[in-house]
């Protein structure tokens, strides 16, 4: 089957098919609900790693950053974990459509119920909003992708998942710049914040942060990456080098 028909197939059946990373990485995603995007590239992008690392995806969705980072990093082993079955499904279809069974793994629970340990790395693009905070929308699922769990208990669990001096990144909003350094607390350090501006002279609307288990090193906010400019399609030249040449973010 080639391409042309795999879009029309997925089409008929409430699904889309998309790339990342100049066509490298290949993806089916429902056409409503959560959706991949340019989040998912650059907190990929962001991650730090070495060869025969752990590395952990709380809420992995379709398999986006996961495929993002095994793309960008090679010789490293993913762990997905999501919750809702509609986005599990797909990523498991990801994962054989990029060829990726031996080093990417699979789990379908809830990122509460997680207690593998000893990661060397967790990734996430967690619920933007929490429950009380936002209109619930007809669709259940993009509910529960967009807010079923505190931010502190998310990073709860990447802090107990986390060896020492593990490495924590996450995209999020900017405007939760304070909850994120208060859920941190004590038990990160290094943090790193890099915002990412839609178009110069604009407030941030995202930050990327990295953070270091147990570290006592200062925190430190970055120059940051404007996403829209002149370019190809709308990009700036940065952000375009790790949206499609698959760069590591580099502020």
């Amino acid at each position: 089957m080639d391409g042309t028909k795999e879009i029309l197939v997925t089409k008929k059946s409430g699904l889309g098919y998309n790339t990342l990373l100049d066509g490298a990485v290949k993806l089916y995603q429902p056409e409503k609900g959560f959706r991949v995007g340019t989040d998912t590239v650059f907190v990929a992008a962001a991650v730090r790693a070495s060869a025969g690392d752990r590395i952990l995806d709380m809420g992995a969705g379709v398999g986006g950053i996961g495929m993002c980072l095994l793309e960008r990093l090679g010789d490293v082993h993913v762990t997905g974990i999501e919750l809702q079955s509609v986005y599990a499904s797909l990523a498991a279809e990801n994962i054989k459509l990029n060829k990726c069974e031996e080093s990417f793994t699979l789990i379908e629970q809830d990122v509460m119920a997680f207690k593998e340990i000893n990661y060397d790395v967790v990734v996430t693009n967690p619920p933007y909003m929490e429950n009380g905070t936002y209109k619930h929308s007809p669709d259940t699922a993009k509910n529960q992708a967009i807010g079923s769990i505190s931010l502190d208990d998310w990073l709860h669990v990447a802090n107990r998942a986390l060896k020492p001096g593990g490495l924590f990144v996450m995209v999020h909003r900017a405007d939760y710049l304070q909850r994120i350094i208060l859920s941190l607390g004590s038990k990160f350090g290094g943090i790193e914040v890099i915002p990412l501006y839609s178009r110069e002279g604009e407030p941030a609307k995202r930050i990327v942060v990295r953070a270091i288990k147990g570290s006592r090193a200062p925190s430190m906010m970055r120059r940051g990456l404007i996403v829209h400019g002149n370019g190809e399609g709308g990009y700036s030249e940065d952000a375009l080098k790790v949206l499609r040449g698959g760069e590591a973010l580099r502020p």
